[in-house]
C-alpha cells in the first residue's frame, strides 16, 4: 500500500493512487487484447502484429506456476497435471512438449546460420518419428469404462499436431484424415470428444493451458475449407470453427493476470509453430 509522503496534501496522494490504479487498468487492457489477438491469429492462420504483440518479460521464462502447457519451451512441469487429469493424459502432454521443443531446435538450426550435419538432423527426425509412434499406439477412450474425454481430446490433438509436425502439413490436412473410431475425420472426432467435457471452467487452472491448445488446434483446424472435407464434415465446418475458437479465446483471457506473460509466450509459440507448418507445407500465413 502507498504511504503518503511527508509533506503532500491529500489531493496530491489521489492523484498518485489514480495514476496507479489507470496504470494497472490499462496493463490489464493491454494483455487481454494482446491475447485475443493472438488467438485469432492462430486460428486463422495470420501473421502476428508487431504493433499488438509484446515482446515476452523476464516473469515470462521464469512463472513456474502458471497452466502448463504442450507448447511450454522449454519442457516441464507436467508433474503438476498428475493432481487434475489421468497418466495418460500426462503422457501425451510431456510428449508434446517434447515434439514442440525438437520441431523448434530443429527448424533453427536448418534456417540459422550455423550449419546442422547430417546425424544430429537424422536424430531430430528420429525422436520426432518415435514420439508419433507411440502416441499412435495409444488407445482410445472408447476401450476404457470411465470414457475419460479429456484424455480422448488430448490424444485426437495430438494426433493432429504430431502428424503435421512429422510430415511437415498444415494443421487442417492432418485434421482431415479418417479416424477409425467413428468412420469420421480427426476433427470431427476432436469436436466430438471436446463436447463431452467440462469446458465451463476450461478443464480448471492447472489444465488450462492444455484446453487452450487443444482448442486452438481445433480452430486452426477447422478455418480452411479449402482441402477436400467430406460433405458432411463440410456442413459442421462453420459451426466447429466458431466452437473451438470462442472456447479459445475464452481460455486464454480467462488466465489470472499474473500468469498473462506466459499465456502470451506460449501463444506465440503455438504461432510460431503454425509459421513454420505453413512454410513447409508450401502455404504462407493469411492464405
Amino acid at each position: 500500500m502507498l504511504e503518503e509522503p511527508e509533506g503532500w496534501t491529500e489531493l496530491q496522494c489521489c492523484d498518485i493512487y489514480d495514476l496507479v490504479g489507470n496504470y494497472t487498468i490499462r496493463k490489464h487492457i493491454r494483455l487481454t487484447s494482446y491475447r485475443v489477438m493472438l488467438t485469432f491469429a492462430i486460428s486463422r492462420g495470420r501473421p502476428e502484429s508487431a504493433e499488438l504483440t509484446p515482446r515476452p518479460s523476464a516473469e515470462a521464462w521464469s512463472d513456474t506456476a502458471s497452466p502448463v502447457s504442450p507448447v511450454s519451451t522449454p519442457p516441464g512441469g507436467v508433474s503438476r497435471l498428475y493432481r487434475g487429469c489421468s497418466a495418460g493424459t500426462s503422457e501425451i502432454v510431456n510428449g508434446m512438449q517434447e515434439c514442440t521443443h525438437i520441431f523448434l531446435a530443429r527448424w533453427n538450426h536448418l534456417r540459422g546460420t550455423q550449419p546442422i550435419s547430417k546425424g544430429r538432423l537424422e536424430n531430430y527426425d528420429l525422436r520426432l518419428q518415435n514420439i508419433y509412434t507411440r502416441l499412435l499406439s495409444l488407445p482410445s477412450t472408447k476401450v476404457d469404462l470411465a470414457r475419460d474425454w479429456i484424455y480422448e481430446s488430448c490424444r485426437l490433438a495430438a494426433l493432429i499436431y504430431c502428424r503435421s509436425i512429422v510430415h511437415g502439413s498444415d494443421f487442417a490436412d492432418s485434421a482431415n484424415t479418417m479416424h477409425a473410431d467413428t468412420c469420421g475425420t480427426l476433427l470431427s472426432a476432436l469436436h466430438h470428444a471436446l463436447a463431452r467435457t467440462d469446458t465451463h471452467n476450461c478443464w480448471g487452472f492447472d489444465l488450462s493451458g492444455v484446453f487452450l491448445w487443444v482448442t486452438l488446434l481445433g480452430a486452426a483446424s477447422s478455418w480452411s475449407s479449402e482441402f477436400p472435407w467430406s460433405e458432411t464434415t463440410l456442413q459442421l465446418l462453420p459451426w466447429m470453427r466458431k466452437y473451438f475458437a470462442l472456447y479459445a479465446v475464452r481460455a486464454a483471457v480467462s488466465v489470472p493476470f499474473e500468469h498473462a506473460d506466459t499465456t502470451i509466450l506460449a501463444l506465440r509459440t503455438m504461432l510460431q509453430v503454425r509459421r513454420c507448418l505453413a512454410i513447409e507445407s508450401g502455404r504462407t500465413m493469411g492464405q
